[in-house]
């Protein structure tokens, strides 16, 4: 398994670790871990539960019923609290003010440590915070600490706070008085206190602009170890979501084959959604299915494929560019649950066939248990998708397509797993019927086009 990146940036409040963070994450194709927030959602979570005065005991019973998780980039990132989107509660300055002060609590502190370290095992991050290099990442590829003048910081806030709903009212007296009693706060608190990680890269960023801060850090990124480091950079975009020009060229390719050469028909384009992360579940009949599918999403999408394609080093290089994964079949192929859960945790969308293996009389065979096991761990919701004509169009052990056939893609409603365990309370119930649910969505949908 190969070992995810570690980038950190520590430093004092207002140095400009959040923005540089995200910035970095951007050009390098990590994901940036938002430290901050996983302290406001614990805060909140405590508020909600009026446990913020509660002995340390009460704080672990509270703990115990937490669950956070993010989706998407930049302006388009989602928080959820148990399921919940807090993303505008978070920005309010009471939590923001209530998550600087739980933050002390040996308690909490220990399992937002946990937590991001658990985020971390799944993919290449860039975490910023008060001890990231110091405490959570110690063993982190590459620390950064960034510092600027008092002045220049206060400067900074007084802007960033300025521009965000409630602060209106602030003064600069007031950020003044504020950054000093975080500063002092985060310099001589007993846990972790705020110090200048071992190694790290020490940068002034008082007279830097975000940019100068985003392109020093990249080189010293890159120059550190260049080939370990190196990542793929996307110069296109289909619907905000970066890919490769050839995902692009594929898409039209085969798009403009179905449309000139077959009857080619889309339904059900309602059911997505742009802002979460979904598994495409589909039945499986022709090797038509995956291009099909991939026309028709109206969002770049990710896709598995089984290992024997890969032969080819033209083939491999083809796949890997437009988002598809190689996978054994195996039920305990470690690898691809990684990949899978951590495009879905980026807010991404996965195709996958849950049968296991291709149909041949038009009905959806039981579905495989790790399709339950995605959705519960990746958070996320499962658009049932059924392909109606590739098995006529493209039979199995035929080389050549019969032209002019009918085929048809169409989406059903979402299925969620969480919704039906909560009713249920029962994971192996749960599993059951959030599987057979999907299962008679796909053939329902086979049942309602196929004619």
């Amino acid at each position: 398994m190969k070992k995810c990146i570690k980038v950190t940036i520590d430093g004092p409040s207002a140095s400009g670790k959040s923005t540089v963070a995200k910035k970095l994450a951007k050009k390098l194709s990590y994901m940036h871990l938002d430290t901050g927030a996983i302290y406001r959602a614990i805060a909140l979570h405590f508020k909600e539960l009026n446990v913020l005065d509660a002995s340390d005991d009460k704080l672990k019973v509270a703990l115990s019923s937490f669950s956070y998780h993010f989706t998407g980039y930049d302006e388009n990132k989602r928080h959820y609290l148990n399921d919940r989107d807090i993303t505008q509660e978070l920005r309010c300055r009471e939590i923001s003010d209530l998550s600087s002060i739980i933050s002390t609590n040996v308690v909490v502190r220990s399992f937002a440590t946990d937590l991001q370290r658990s985020f971390a095992e799944q993919f290449n991050v860039v975490v910023e915070g008060r001890d990231t290099g110091s405490v959570v990442f110690p063993d982190a590829d590459i620390k950064f600490y960034l510092d600027a003048d008092p002045i220049e910081r206060a400067k900074r806030r007084f802007s960033e706070l300025k521009a965000k709903h409630g602060y209106q009212d602030l003064t600069k007296e007031e950020i003044d008085a504020d950054l000093k009693e975080r500063d002092n706060r985060d310099l001589k608190r007993e846990l972790s206190p705020l110090v200048c990680p071992e190694g790290a890269l020490k940068v002034d960023t008082t007279s830097l602009t975000v940019s100068q801060i985003v392109a020093k850090l990249t080189y010293e990124v890159k120059k550190k170890a260049p080939l370990r480091f190196a990542s793929p950079t996307y110069y296109c975009s289909y619907k905000g979501k970066k890919c490769s020009f050839m995902y692009l060229l594929t898409k039209w390719v085969f798009g403009a084959y179905f449309k000139i050469f077959h009857t080619y028909k889309v339904e059900g384009l309602e059911n997505f959604k742009n802002d979460c992360p979904a598994i495409i579940a589909c039945n499986h009949v022709s090797f038509l299915d995956p291009p099909m599918l991939g026309c028709a999403s109206p969002e770049v999408i990710h896709c598995l494929a089984k290992r024997a394609l890969y032969k080819s080093r033209f083939m491999s290089w083809w796949l890997h560019k437009i988002n598809t994964y190689p996978v054994s079949g195996a039920s305990d192929d470690k690898t691809v649950m990684k990949k899978v859960l951590a495009l879905l945790l980026k807010g991404e969308k996965v195709l996958i066939f849950p049968e296991g293996t291709r149909g041949k009389d038009g009905t959806v065979q039981p579905l495989r248990k790790g399709l339950a096991l995605f959705a519960d761990k990746g958070k996320a919701k499962v658009i049932p998708a059924a392909v109606i004509g590739p098995e006529h169009a493209l039979p199995v052990n035929k080389k050549f397509p019969k032209l002019f056939t009918k085929l048809t893609v169409a989406f059903g409603p979402p299925v969620y797993y969480r919704e039906i365990l909560k009713e249920v309370k029962d994971k192996k119930k749960a599993r059951e019927i959030f599987l057979e649910r999907v299962q008679n969505e796909i053939q329902s949908l086979i049942d309602k086009y196929k004619n």
